[in-house]
């Protein structure tokens, strides 16, 4: 089998798209055996306290339901984190924002710079919210209470602070040194990033307003974490 070597392999390829078939049976499948052999047996024992057996009635069975649910989200996120920031951080251009766009378009992997940035910045705030979820339905009050306060202080940090006045930043100036704007094709490139970076942190501040009404209930209530916004408030109407 010979190496891959990114030199020799600068564009893509139609065998490629392979690795998205192998994620694609891959994930659920490793999603049915940790559920099916692990988080569904670990949402029962942290239910019970690792004591008392449960009563399996139909609440108990939700609650097992979104906690194991709760617990692949959580691998997930971690996992894709762990991974990202493994393969950039020693990058020269993972501190530097100025380097997300040099020597574009002869990049390897194009726009793979700012996405990883994108990715990593994004991931970390929901590998807290799983854990507070977690927390939240075994009824563990103080966990949930410091995942919460640690995943609203990571969106707002990373979401709201370093995503625009880092990221968006370099996609709309720093990226002048290497896009020629006179180009009919970089012109598209341009506005078409930038849009949807802009639709994106609106949607980040729409959500950070609801996170933070969360903290003001959150206060009120001496510090127990509410449902969560973002999905459990639609299970619970049904």
């Amino acid at each position: 089998m010979e190496l891959y070597i990114w030199s020799s392999n600068a564009k893509p390829d139609a065998l490629h798209f392979l690795v998205a078939l192998y994620f694609a049976i891959g994930f659920p499948v490793a999603r049915f055996l940790l559920d099916k052999f692990i988080f569904r047996r670990l949402s029962v024992w942290l239910l019970s306290n690792g004591s008392a057996p449960l009563r399996m009635n139909e609440a108990t069975q939700v609650k097992i339901t979104k906690c194991s649910e709760s617990m692949w989200k959580f691998t997930y996120f971690a996992t894709v984190e762990t991974w990202v920031l493994k393969i950039t951080y020693y990058e020269p251009w993972f501190g530097d924002s100025k380097g997300y766009f040099k020597d574009w378009p002869n990049q390897e992997l194009n726009f793979f710079r700012i996405g990883s940035i994108i990715l990593a910045l994004h991931d970390a705030s929901d590998v807290f919210l799983e854990a507070a979820k977690v927390f939240k339905y075994s009824e563990r009050e103080h966990g949930a209470s410091a995942c919460f306060g640690l995943f609203a202080i990571s969106w707002l940090v990373l979401r709201i602070i370093i995503f625009p006045f880092w990221v968006i930043k370099s996609s709309s100036y720093d990226v002048m040194e290497c896009l020629s704007l006179s180009e009919s094709y970089s012109k598209f490139l341009y506005y078409f990033l930038n849009t949807m970076l802009f639709m994106l942190l609106v949607f980040h501040v729409y959500w950070w307003v609801l996170i933070y009404s969360m903290i003001m209930r959150q206060w009120q209530n001496r510090g127990k974490v509410g449902e969560d916004i973002r999905s459990d408030s639609e299970d619970d109407g049904d």
